[in-house]
C-alpha cells in the first residue's frame, strides 16, 4: 500500500448502524503492523462483506473495490482509490442489483482491454467493465442469469485462466454437486456453463496447479455436515476431474487458500472451518496429492472468517494471515 516492498493488509470492518470502513494495517520488517488506518466506505450501508484491489484508475497505486448488501438487500459496491500515504479516498458507489449471493467480489481483466475490472456475485455474477476515465460501466454483464446448481445462488467464486487462452475464466461453488466454470471470450462476454462434478454439496472453492502439469485445478470443500477437501484436476478445457478419495479437515470448511508454504515449487492449501479452533494444512507432494493434514491454533477468537497471504516480513518466504471477529492472526513462513 505505501510501496516499501512489503506486503500490507487491508481489511473490511462491518457495521449496521454506521459507515463500515476499510482498515489498512501497513507491514513492518519486524513482522509487525501498524495499529490500522480507517477510511468509512460512503453509501447506502447496510454490511460489507469483502473488499478486492487492484490499480483501477492505472496510476500506479493500489485501489479498492467493496461488495455492500444495504438494508433493503440491495447490492452496491464502492471504489475507493488510492492515495500517496497508502490511504484511500472515495471515488463513486454502483449498484449491483438485487442481493442473492455471498457477497464476494474479485478483480480481473475480463475483456482483455489492459484494465483491471471486477465481478460480485448477487443474483448473478455480475461483471463491472473498467470505463477506463477512472469509473464502470454502470450496467453490470451478468454471467450465467445466476446459478441454478444448488440452493442457486453463490457460496464461492474464483477467476483464473482454466484454458490457457490468457484470459480470465470463472468459477464457482453454489452447494450443489457440481463446479461450475464459465470460459471467457477475451471481449468481456463469457462461454456457456460448463458443469464438472465435485462431490456432496460443494461451498468453498480455490484454484492451483495442484499436480504441477501446468494446468490449473480446484480444491473444493463441503458445508453441511463435511469434513473435508476434495481435489478436482484440471484438463485445460474449463473442465475438471473430481479424484478418488478426499482430506479430513475442521467440521464445515469456511475457506480454502492455495499457496506455495513449503516448497517453492508445491501448492500446499490451508482450510479455515466454522466447527473447528485450527487451521488444517495439507502440503502438497507435487502432483496433486496432499500430506495428512497438521493442525494450526487460532487463538480464543474462534474459526477465521477469511484467509490471505503475502511476504509481511520481507524475508522472501510465504506468509498466512487469518482474519477472526477479534483481530488478526499472523503465520510467519519458515
Amino acid at each position: 500500500m505505501n510501496a516499501d516492498g512489503l506486503d500490507d493488509l487491508v481489511a473490511v470492518s462491518q457495521a449496521t448502524s454506521s459507515p463500515s470502513t476499510l482498515d489498512v494495517l501497513l507491514a513492518y520488517r519486524d513482522g509487525g503492523f501498524s495499529n490500522g488506518s480507517l477510511f468509512p466506505i460512503v453509501g447506502p450501508i447496510f454490511a460489507t462483506e469483502s473488499v478486492a484491489l487492484g490499480d483501477f484508475n492505472q496510476d500506479g497505486r493500489p485501489d479498492a473495490v467493496t461488495a455492500t448488501c444495504s438494508s433493503g438487500q440491495s447490492m452496491w459496491t464502492g471504489l475507493m482509490l488510492g492515495t500517496e500515504d497508502g490511504g484511500f479516498s472515495l471515488a463513486t458507489v454502483l449498484d449491483a442489483g438485487t442481493y442473492q449471493g455471498n457477497r464476494q467480489i474479485l478483480s480481473g481483466d475480463f475483456d482483455n482491454d489492459g484494465r483491471l475490472d471486477f465481478v460480485m456475485d448477487a443474483a448473478s455474477l455480475a461483471v463491472f467493465m473498467n470505463a477506463g476515465d477512472g469509473g464502470f460501466v454502470s450496467t453490470p454483464a451478468l454471467v450465467g442469469g445466476g446459478i441454478q446448481a444448488g440452493w442457486g445462488s453463490v457460496t464461492r467464486m474464483t477467476a483464473a485462466d482454466f484454458n490457457g487462452d490468457g484470459c480470465v475464466d470463472l468459477a464457482a461453488t453454489s452447494l450443489g454437486s457440481n463446479v461450475t466454470t464459465w470460459l471467457s471470450e477475451c471481449d468481456g462476454g463469457f462461454g456457456p456453463a460448463i458443469n464438472s462434478s465435485c462431490g456432496y454439496e460443494c461451498a468453498v472453492l480455490t484454484a492451483g496447479d495442484l499436480n504441477g502439469d501446468g494446468l490449473l485445478d480446484l480444491a473444493t470443500g463441503g458445508w453441511a455436515g463435511q469434513a473435508s477437501v476434495s481435489i478436482l484436476l484440471g484438463n485445460g478445457d474449463g473442465t475438471f476431474v473430481l479424484q478418488p478419495g478426499n482430506y479430513p479437515v475442521g467440521f464445515q470448511p469456511l475457506r480454502i487458500l492455495a499457496g506455495a508454504f513449503s516448497h517453492e515449487d508445491r501448492i500446499d492449501l490451508v482450510v479455515s472451518s466454522a466447527g473447528s479452533p485450527f487451521l488444517s494444512v495439507l502440503v502438497g507432494e507435487g502432483d496433486g496429492g496432499f500430506e495428512a493434514p497438521t493442525a494450526l491454533s487460532t487463538g480464543r477468537w474462534g474459526p477465521p472468517e477469511n484467509l490471505a497471504k503475502g511476504d509481511f516480513n520481507g524475508d522472501g518466504r510465504l506468509d498466512l494471515v487469518a482474519a477472526e471477529s477479534g483481530g488478526f492472526l499472523v503465520y510467519f513462513g519458515k
